[in-house]
């Protein structure tokens, strides 16, 4: 059974783990093209996503570093978030490519596999595995809703009232999920608007 403090950077890019998550190393294979990624491997993607979780948790405002101490099941909501930024595409392996290089239904997917196979592997919680699947089922939804400009904040705000529980774990996630891309060479209009909105909501929602 794989032990959670295994579960780092370190032991993922060695391919350590390969024989424990064959589903993730499977990503390497999936190969990105769209708006957001060049040429970019998920797997890829999924480890530099894990890094930048780990750096903006670091930076978070206090109360955000208050609320990632708490403990979930029997795990803290920071260790949870880096698995989230680890696994957060895993359903990519199991959704099609569309012809504008995205995977509709890759969260859901992704939920569904971390649920029912992934998670099982672990010994971590049943509580905080409920957790990590709702975070990863839901992390499409800031990336939907930062498309359109046009009354943003209210719409942030009302997802936050929907998602209380795991909002500060989506701000997060999405902000991991921008650096992590290769947006910032595509469209670094778009991909510095997003990341100084995130961060400002990120801050707001801390007060």
């Amino acid at each position: 059974m794989l032990k959670l403090v295994d579960l780092n950077i370190e032991n993922i890019k060695s391919g350590k783990l390969i024989n424990e998550l064959p589903e993730f190393y499977a990503l390497k294979d999936v190969i990105e093209n769209n708006a957001g990624h060049i040429n970019d491997p998920v797997f890829d993607h999924c480890v530099r996503a894990g890094a930048a979780v780990l750096k903006l948790c670091a930076g978070a405002p206090q109360k955000i570093k208050e609320i990632l101490q708490q403990q979930i099941g029997a795990e803290k909501r920071e260790e949870l978030l880096f698995i989230i930024a680890l696994f957060h595409d895993v359903g990519k392996i199991k959704v099609s490519m569309d012809a504008q290089g995205g995977f509709i239904g890759h969260e859901q997917a992704g939920a569904e596999l971390m649920q029912s196979i992934i998670l099982k592997r672990t010994d971590i919680s049943s509580l905080a595995q409920a957790h990590v699947v709702s975070v990863i089922e839901n992390h499409g939804l800031l990336h939907v809703l930062s498309n359109d400009q046009d009354h943003l904040e209210d719409r942030v705000l009302e997802a936050a009232k929907k998602q209380p529980a795991i909002f500060p774990e989506l701000i997060l996630l999405v902000l991991a999920d921008l650096i992590a891309s290769d947006l910032i060479k595509l469209n670094p209009t778009v991909y510095n608007f997003k990341i100084s909105f995130f961060e400002r909501m990120l801050v707001s929602w801390s007060k």
